[in-house]
């Protein structure tokens, strides 16, 4: 994940290099101003994208995967509430009945959990999962709201936002490996050994399987894509706009599962 984002710093630099001589590039003159927000203030942001993305793929090994998806949608009612508080933005009628019907859809997805289950396949504990989901998706709003203040105020480019994140997560990442592999935790972990994280068992499946590093690159390359196309959301739109394309992903998932089941 943090492998592509680092990759938007390497195509800025890039696109840098080839406008160094262009004196008409005002986004890159902005850049230069006096005042230049120092890189730092984009540790925050990285520190809640890890966080955030760990929550959840914890939550994903305990609990169904169709809640998993429909419990990322409420990141939509976080980031909400926390640009009116933080930002001070104001949303019409039509947006705060969006997120009145956000927040009951997700209350009847929990309810549905807690009395009947799912028919999708087991769960370990699904309740405990949906819990986790909605503290990740709280710790994500933070990060875009974050993004959004860093990136509008100070006319960050957006390629430089993504990298700067990046080189900030691959070094908290690269750190937190080393511990994560001598924690067994068998109830979470369904690697050989159980650990957190295990590095060697990667590039071993790697290399036993060619096809899964090809995906491995497909997957690096498109999450730098989209963190990039998400922080031009964020700086031409708002934070909560970018959340709410993010959750179509919800009803892509739905109907090619769904596609998938008929064809079955």
């Amino acid at each position: 994940m943090f492998l592509g984002e680092f990759g938007c710093l390497v195509a800025y630099l890039i696109w840098r290099l080839f406008k160094k001589q262009d004196s008409d590039s005002t986004e890159l003159e902005s850049h230069h101003t006096k005042k230049r927000m120092h890189p730092i203030f984009f540790l925050p942001p990285a520190f809640c994208d890890l966080l955030a993305t760990s929550l959840s793929y914890i939550a994903l090994n305990i609990t169904y995967t169709s809640s998993y998806q429909m419990f990322k949608s409420s990141v939509i009612i976080f980031t909400g509430i926390l640009s009116c508080l933080v930002l001070k933005t104001s949303f019409s009628a039509q947006k705060c009945v969006g997120i009145i019907l956000v927040t009951f859809g997700l209350f009847l997805v929990g309810l549905s959990d807690f009395l009947f289950g799912s028919d999708s396949g087991t769960a370990k504990a699904p309740i405990l999962g949906d819990v986790i989901i909605v503290f990740g998706t709280l710790i994500t709003s933070i990060q875009v709201v974050i993004e959004e203040k860093l990136v509008v105020k100070n006319r960050m480019p957006p390629l430089l936002a993504v990298g700067w994140e990046g080189v900030f997560g691959l070094t908290m990442l690269g750190l937190l490996v080393i511990p994560l592999y001598f924690i067994k935790v068998p109830f979470l972990s369904s690697l050989p050994d159980h650990r957190l994280e295990d590095p060697y068992d990667a590039f071993v499946q790697i290399k036993n399987a060619p096809t899964i590093g090809f995906w491995v690159v497909v997957n690096v390359v498109t999450i730098g894509f989209f963190n990039f196309a998400g922080i031009c959301v964020t700086k031409e739109l708002s934070a909560t706009t970018r959340m709410v394309f993010d959750s179509f992903r919800s009803f892509f998932f739905f109907f090619l599962l769904s596609s998938l089941t008929i064809d079955e």
